[in-house]
Formats: structure tokens, C-alpha cells, sequence
């Protein structure tokens, strides 16, 4: 009997009605609060299938941005590339992320956990992305958790030079073994002595970085985003695993 259930229930599982089994795959995208006040959007691409794993790309907004516009730039890779898409929400609109009183990098945490709760994520292809201060933030959250985050884009982002300490301890017990922090921006561009000291700054402690810098283009996505994410995949990936 419990075999047979077991089959009934496989045969549901692929081929029936996935989202009574799994809330969060009800509506897409799907707006996602926890108790602790995170929030976000999470989108699955068009391929999906609940049996099967897949990266997870954490977007990361800029200020006075919202989940809702940085859903609509990433989805195409999302889409494209076969990645479950979470958005999370800034504490404050004018200043998108903060660190306090709220601690987003926290709250950014935590809904990634409940999405791991709930998908099977390939871990080791998942990537922290952020556009401007969602940058910055990516940027911290590849420092303060490399278990959880090891892969990272910075897009215009700024390196907050508070890290360095927290970077040399970490070191010591080899815990960026497996980071990359891909960070774009732009010779006229305000944050461009900021990347450019965060690449030297990684490099210097063994930490896998690359620096792309635009001559033409100032705090703004990469025109061909698709493109440019699937160079960075290739850098990010090819030297661990197979692409």
C-alpha cells in the first residue's frame, strides 16, 4: 500500500497540478513575506520543473528601485538560462538596502533559506547579483557569508571598505576558496576608484575577482545583459565545473 501511494503521488508530482503541492509555485511571479518582515518577489522560468535543480539568482535593486522593475530586467536570463529569480525588497525606497536599524543582508538571507526550503537549488551556480547599491550589497553579502553566497556581480556598485577587516579574518580559515566576485563599471563613473580598489583588495588576499570597466557607459545595465551574464558564467564556472 504505502508503495503504491508512494507512485500515486510521484505520478501527481510530475504530471499534475504542481502548484497544490507547492504554495509557492501558485501565481508567477509570486510575492513572498516572511514574519520577520523580508519581502520579495520570486519567479520561476518558463522550463521549470519542481524534480529538478536549479541556480538561483538573487537580484538586487538599486535605490528609489523596486523588486518589480528589477524582476522585468533579469527575467529574460532567468527565462533563458534556466534560473529560479528572487527580487528582494530594499528597507527603505530611498535608500534601497540599509543596515540600520534593519540589517537587509539578513533579511536577503533569510528568503533565500525559505526558497531553499521549498526548490531544489543548485547551489554551486547560484549567484548574488546587484545593480548600484543593490551592488554594494551584493558585494557584502559574498564578504560576511561566501558559504552562501560564492558567487557575485557587482554592477556599479560601491566596496564598502568596513569589509577588510572582516575579509582578513575569514581568510584565514580559507572560507573565499571558492568565491568569484565579477564587478562591472565604468571609467567615468563615480564608482570606479571604489571597484577598482575592491578588485586590487580581493586579489591581494587570494580571492578570485574580475574587473570589467566600460569606457562609455555611467551607472547603468550592461546593454546586452543576457550576453554579458553568460560571459560572466563562463568565467565564474568554467575553471571548478563544466558550463
Amino acid at each position: 500500500m504505502n508503495r503504491l501511494l508512494l507512485m500515486c503521488f510521484t505520478v501527481l508530482m510530475v504530471f499534475g497540478d504542481q502548484s497544490s503541492v507547492y504554495p509557492l509555485l501558485q501565481n508567477n511571479p509570486k510575492q513572498i513575506t516572511l514574519p520577520n518582515g523580508a519581502s520579495g518577489l520570486l519567479y520561476l522560468p518558463q522550463s521549470h520543473k519542481f524534480y529538478k535543480p536549479y541556480p538561483l539568482l538573487i537580484a538586487l535593486h538599486g535605490m528609489k528601485q523596486t523588486p518589480e522593475n528589477t524582476l522585468e530586467k533579469w527575467r529574460p536570463i532567468s527565462d533563458k538560462l534556466g534560473y529560479i529569480l528572487l527580487c528582494p525588497k530594499g528597507s527603505e525606497f530611498n535608500k534601497g538596502f540599509i543596515r540600520t536599524p534593519t540589517d537587509d543582508r539578513k533579511m536577503i538571507l533569510a528568503l533565500r533559506e525559505k526558497v531553499s526550503n521549498h526548490f531544489t537549488i543548485d547551489y554551486k551556480r547560484s549567484i548574488v547579483a546587484g545593480y548600484s547599491r543593490g551592488g554594494t550589497f551584493a558585494l557584502e553579502l559574498g564578504l560576511l557569508y561566501p558559504q552562501k553566497f560564492p558567487n557575485v556581480i557587482s554592477i556599479f556598485g560601491f566596496y564598502n571598505q568596513k569589509m577588510n577587516p572582516i575579509v582578513s579574518i575569514q581568510k584565514e580559515s580559507h572560507a573565499y576558496i571558492n568565491s568569484r566576485f565579477f564587478l562591472i563599471t565604468g571609467r567615468t563613473d563615480a564608482t570606479y576608484e571604489s571597484a577598482k580598489g575592491a578588485h586590487h583588495a580581493l586579489l591581494k588576499r587570494d580571492i578570485k575577482s574580475k574587473l570589467r570597466t566600460y569606457q562609455q557607459l555611467t551607472h547603468s545595465y550592461p546593454t546586452d545583459l543576457i550576453h554579458t551574464f553568460h560571459l560572466i558564467q563562463e568565467w565564474m564556472f568554467a575553471s571548478r565545473f563544466d558550463t
